[in-house]
C-alpha cells in the first residue's frame, strides 16, 4: 500500500492543476479526497519524512496563495463590472423613463 502522506502530496498537486486551469469540478473532487484521506486513522501511523513534510507544506501554502489570488481577482472584477455596468437610468412602474442624475438611457429605437 502506498504511503498516505505521498498520496496527500499527489492530491495537492492535482489540486494545484485544478486551480490553475479553473476546473472547479476537479478542485471539489480533490477537496473531498483530501478530506477523506485526512480523516483516515492510518495517516497518523504512516511514516513522514522531512522532505515529504516540506513538499506537503510547500504545496499547501502555494495552493492557498493561488486560491487567495483567484478570489481577489474575482472580487476586483466584480467591483469593476458593478462600477462600469451600473444602470444608467430607471423606469417607473408606469413604464416612464427617468434619468439618474448625469445618466443617459439607451435608445431602443431602430
Amino acid at each position: 500500500m502506498r504511503n498516505p502522506w505521498q498520496r496527500l502530496a499527489e492530491i495537492l498537486e492535482e489540486e494545484r492543476k485544478a486551480i490553475v486551469s479553473g476546473n472547479i469540478e476537479k478542485l471539489l473532487d480533490c477537496l473531498k479526497e483530501k478530506e477523506t484521506l485526512l480523516k483516515d486513522p492510518s495517516l497518523k501511523k504512516a511514516p513522514l519524512s522531512r522532505e515529504l513534510r516540506e513538499e506537503i507544506t510547500r504545496l499547501s501554502e502555494h495552493n492557498q496563495m493561488l486560491l487567495k489570488a483567484g478570489l481577489a481577482f474575482i472580487e476586483e472584477a466584480y467591483r469593476f463590472l458593478g462600477k462600469h455596468f451600473a444602470p444608467k437610468g430607471v423606469y417607473t412602474a408606469k413604464g416612464k423613463a427617468e434619468n439618474i442624475k448625469g445618466a443617459q438611457l439607451l435608445s431602443v429605437e431602430v
